[in-house]
């Protein structure tokens, strides 16, 4: 006799990383390499750290609603900006910790 068949139990989490690795042809091997690099590019550069808790403050601050969606949005472009000035040396870095906590 040949084995049954055994219905397969996946987990919700299980099947939507599944469909959004074959919908964009990324592994879990690809995704955990890009999630660990960025982590670590976080904790051995002071302009990335940076930005990283700041940006956390800022969220925060938009999802209790003490800023709105457009002033969260405005500060995060000019976050982005500011952080590339730094990262390619064209701003001290105590220039951009200043302005960029504003």
């Amino acid at each position: 006799e040949g084995a049954a068949c055994r219905p397969l139990a996946l987990s919700c989490f299980q099947i939507i990383s599944a469909v959004f690795a074959l919908k964009f042809r990324h592994t879990a091997c690809l995704l955990g390499f890009r999630l660990s690099f960025y982590a670590e590019k976080c904790k051995n550069n002071p302009v990335w750290q940076t930005y990283n808790r700041v940006y956390k403050t800022h969220y925060v601050r938009y999802m209790k609603k003490k800023i709105t969606v457009v002033e969260f949005e405005e500060w995060s472009r000019f976050a982005s900006e500011i952080r590339d000035r730094a990262l390619a040396g064209e701003i001290p870095f105590e220039l951009y910790y200043t302005d960029i906590r504003k």
